[in-house]
């Protein structure tokens, strides 16, 4: 199997002046009067605040005082003009605004807030642009063919991205336009500018996820997508080793006879020989691995020889085991 990065050579990258690299997963800028500074999260790790949002998309927009001060409350937000633009405040956050993709074109916010410990509002502006969608990229995340397997009842993650007319990769949740076929009644099926969520698909089959807009240069816009029963999973052998007295991570990699299984896997390992191996973090012989780790097993090599060990899928309700030896190697 081979992985394949969630990246698209598409993706341009603009900068200005006034945009700020957060380093946490955030985009932001400094508005256009110096009294605040807007924030919004970005998936795809491309800290760019400038970057058009996708029309129909939604944009959780986090309001800030100049130096990063806290927000107590939100006293107003102006869009001109509104049929571009729509801002409503967050449900969840005092701070928050949530905006909406309504029409293309340009779009200036003013904003009011009120920083923690003050009693006057300060002012600041912010502009955004609004474009359609023009070309899209679909790809699974564990391998580089356009057919990869899933398991039943379980979440589906596509890699996924939209671009504008110009090729600027866009931002926002939402506006995915892409439909599954045959239906399933899949209607809750979401995006973000780096992934596309599938809900479970409880009845094993083929099914297409395709995209309504053309393929961006260098990718698809349509994807087999094989729902199977956990009875027919597999691995491959595991390639890779471990070092004595270091750490060391492995990648499982599930498969079945006709495509690689791209669904993260919630798993049991045993140690079998606990002399030469054991968990990282715990030194256990028994421990859970959780589909946030991707299939990674982190183990420490404790001697030079042959690790051993076994890999239960008890979550799945899969009764099968799958034994694994991967070679110790003495450091220096």
């Amino acid at each position: 199997m081979t992985l394949n990065p969630r990246t698209v050579a598409l993706a341009l990258a603009l900068s200005t002046s006034l945009t700020i690299a957060c380093g946490d997963g955030r985009a932001s800028q400094e508005g256009e009067l110096g009294e605040l500074t807007f924030t919004f999260p970005v998936a795809d790790g491309q800290e760019d605040f400038n970057r058009p949002i996708a029309l129909g998309a939604r944009l959780r927009l986090r309001v800030e005082g100049k130096d990063r001060e806290a927000v107590d409350r939100i006293a107003s937000a102006t869009v001109t003009p509104e049929t571009v633009l729509s801002a409503q405040r967050s449900q969840t956050r005092a701070d928050e605004l949530v905006l909406t993709a309504r029409e293309q074109g340009e779009a200036t916010m003013e904003v009011e807030a009120v920083l923690t410990g003050e009693s006057s509002p300060r002012t600041d502006r912010v502009s955004f642009r609004v474009r359609p969608i023009s070309a899209s990229s679909l790809e699974h995340n564990c391998t580089r063919s356009p057919a990869a397997a899933y398991l039943t009842n379980q979440p589906i993650t596509l890699g996924f991205a939209r671009f504008d007319a110009d090729g600027r990769r866009m931002i926002g949740e939402g506006a995915c336009e892409v439909t599954v076929s045959p239906d399933a009644g899949l209607e809750r099926t979401r995006c973000d500018e780096d992934a596309l969520d599938v809900p479970p698909i409880a009845d094993p089959g083929p099914y297409i996820v395709s995209s309504s807009r053309r393929a961006a240069n260098g990718s698809v816009n349509r994807l087999d997508v094989n729902v199977v029963s956990p009875e027919i999973l597999d691995f491959a052998p595991i390639d890779g080793s471990l070092r004595e007295g270091r750490s060391d991570e492995l990648e499982l990699l599930p498969q079945t006879p006709n495509w690689d299984v791209c669904t993260p896997l919630e798993f049991e390992v045993f140690i079998l020989t606990p002399d030469t191996c054991v968990a990282d973090d715990t030194s256990s012989e028994l421990f859970t691995v959780f589909r946030d780790e991707n299939n990674r097993v982190d183990l420490r090599g404790r001697r030079a020889g042959t690790c051993r060990f076994e890999v239960r899928l008890p979550a799945l309700g899969v009764q099968d085991t799958w034994e694994f030896s991967v070679p110790v190697t003495r450091t220096d």
